[in-house]
């Protein structure tokens, strides 16, 4: 997904590397940009166990409240 948070990155990579580095990789990565609530299931479908979120935190009106729905959101889906 597209990152708001950084503007000196390349064009998101997709599931399609996602997937590879979930086959691939051997240790543990980190799945980061563009990375909000809604989209966790679609990351941990493509194989991330574990996935970074920025704007999607801190831009929230509730950070506390944000946290504990992205929290459920990684835990219902194994990220």
């Amino acid at each position: 997904f597209a990152t708001q948070t950084k503007e000196d990155v390349c064009a998101p990579v997709g599931f399609a590397y996602l997937d590879w580095a979930a086959a691939h990789a051997g240790l543990p990565f980190v799945a980061i940009g563009g990375i909000k609530e809604h989209n966790i299931a679609q990351v941990a479908a493509h194989g991330a166990r574990c996935c970074a979120l920025v704007s999607e935190l801190v831009g929230a009106p509730d950070i506390a409240e944000k946290v504990r729905a992205v929290r459920a959101a990684m835990h219902a889906n194994n990220v």
